[in-house]
């Protein structure tokens, strides 16, 4: 479901499958060898968004698993890893108004990590969230940027973002003003970090 990240010539990425998911590198060879795999519970699981790179570190969002129950199977983190294969889970989201069900890739912009949820964020949506943008330090200082409303607002953002001088832009899958979808048929939209 996500790209390769080529760093310094090895292609790194991440995998939904195989277990719990798991964090790969592959060289221009084909030879593949395992990162980190993913054990469910705190760690997170199913990483579906791909990686950055970040002063060699990379990180990256799996959309399940991390400490919270509010989640069936948790609510998902934002963790990093060593290209040798030590992951730390840097949040681990809590559904609700913390957001929950990240898909995307994270963006870097000047040391502070942006990004998205599919769920979480409020009662809206069928009571699951319409979903969040989050900002979150390296350290691991996580804060809400917006909250998605469903409609006219749009909902269930799963895409990655970009910066376009001082504004984020990214899409919705659902919300939006049109009726021609029963849930709305998604939105473009930018938010002001």
């Amino acid at each position: 479901m996500s790209g390769l990240l080529n760093v310094g010539g090895t292609f790194y990425g991440t995998t939904t499958g195989f277990g719990y998911g798991g964090v790969f590198k592959v060289t221009s060879n084909g030879d593949e060898t395992t990162v980190y795999a993913f054990k469910s519970g705190a760690d997170g699981a199913i990483p579906a968004s791909g990686l950055i790179n970040v002063n060699g570190t990379l990180y990256g969002t799996t959309s399940a698993g991390g400490g919270s129950t509010k989640c069936q199977g948790g609510c998902g983190t934002i963790y990093k890893v060593t290209r040798a294969g030590k992951e730390t889970v840097i949040h681990s989201f809590a559904g609700g108004t913390d957001g929950a069900t990240p898909t995307a890739n994270l963006l870097n912009v000047d040391g502070i990590l942006y990004g998205t949820t599919s769920a979480g964020g409020g009662k809206g949506c069928g009571g699951h969230g319409c979903g969040t943008v989050f900002k979150i330090s390296l350290s691991g200082a996580e804060s809400i940027e917006h909250t998605f409303k469903g409609f006219p607002d749009g909902a269930s953002p799963m895409a990655g973002l970009i910066k376009v001088s001082a504004k984020l832009y990214g899409t919705t899958t659902s919300g939006g003003s049109s009726a021609n979808c029963p849930n709305g048929c998604g939105t473009v939209f930018e938010v002001k970090p």
